[in-house]
């Protein structure tokens, strides 16, 4: 059997360095004031919809965004940081223009795989822990599935339409691998994650791609991709790649499980090539705010 999956990310709202197009990676920056209008529009695509489970980086823009577009998914989210932006090192808070005659950097721009900022992160523990997180998040993905799967079961043995209002909640413990499931009609049943990912699979890539996030946009890289089978974002979607959570679940084009991801740029560009065949790292415009939606069939 086949389920639609989706993984919608979001990039936090505008700090002061990126109004100035200064490099920000790991400095904890807060949100510019007035963030609440300028992420109006992202709150209004999220509102309504359902959300299975909710990663977050830990940096305070990405916390601040998520209390500004979904406040009502605070008390499921995930802080993770291995969801932050690559460590710029010494070159953090600096421009193009304060960098551009450096050997070094303009080495990086060319190769940031082979060269590193001064006391930032390689770009090979860039790609570890990015990817390290996709395999998680992957993992939860299959257990909500097979749990959908186990409550549409129940349904059916009770003798109730799938159009019944259901309520899936995952235990927000990081270190736990157990997904609770409330139903409004049945008992409550509980998945372990071994019992609940037999015969799913999301593959998430092994390669070691070239390129790196920079809010001010200034280089490149490419990276094969994996397994989701298309991406939408704001200002392409289509109709009905936008849903209701209260939408039937017999209906095909509404994802059995959505996983909502507030992080970094260049997260969400290595996460799209990792999840996306053939999508380049620097494939079309990631402005603050914007969400890009991943979407798969996944075999269960």
């Amino acid at each position: 059997m086949t389920s639609l999956v989706e993984w919608v990310l979001v990039r936090h709202g505008r700090t002061r360095w990126n109004a100035e197009r200064r490099y920000l990676g790991s400095t904890d920056l807060e949100l510019l004031p007035g963030s609440e209008a300028e992420l109006g529009q992202t709150a209004k695509e999220l509102a309504d919809e359902a959300y299975e489970a909710v990663f977050c980086s830990d940096l305070v823009r990405c916390q601040e965004t998520l209390i500004r577009v979904r406040p009502d998914l605070i008390p499921i989210v995930r802080y993770d940081p291995r969801l932050r932006e690559m460590d710029f090192g010494l070159w953090e808070g600096k421009t193009y223009e304060q960098l551009k005659d450096l050997p070094l950097y303009r080495s990086w721009l060319d190769a940031p795989d082979r060269h590193t900022p001064p006391g930032g992160e390689s770009w090979n523990q860039f790609y570890a822990r990015v990817s390290s997180a996709c395999r998680d998040i992957a993992a939860l993905t299959e257990e909500l599935v097979c749990a959908a799967d186990l409550r549409e079961a129940a349904h059916r043995a009770a003798g109730t339409g799938p159009d019944t209002e259901t309520k899936i909640v995952t235990d927000t413990d990081a270190d736990t691998d157990t997904i609770t499931v409330t139903d409004t009609i049945t008992v409550t049943d509980t998945v372990t994650a071994a019992a609940a990912g037999a015969g799913a699979d999301i593959d998430i890539g092994t390669g070691t791609g070239t390129g790196n996030e920079l809010d001010p946009d200034t280089t490149r890289g490419t990276e094969p991709g994996i397994t989701m089978a298309n991406s939408t974002r704001r200002g392409s979607v289509q109709s009905s790649d936008t849903y209701s959570g209260n939408k039937p679940s017999q209906d095909e084009s509404v994802p059995k499980a959505r996983v909502l991801v507030v992080t970094h740029g260049g997260v969400i560009r290595l996460m799209r090539t990792l999840l996306m065949p053939g999508t380049g790292f620097w494939d079309g415009n990631l402005g603050t705010g914007d969400v890009v939606r991943l979407r798969t069939q996944l075999e269960t």
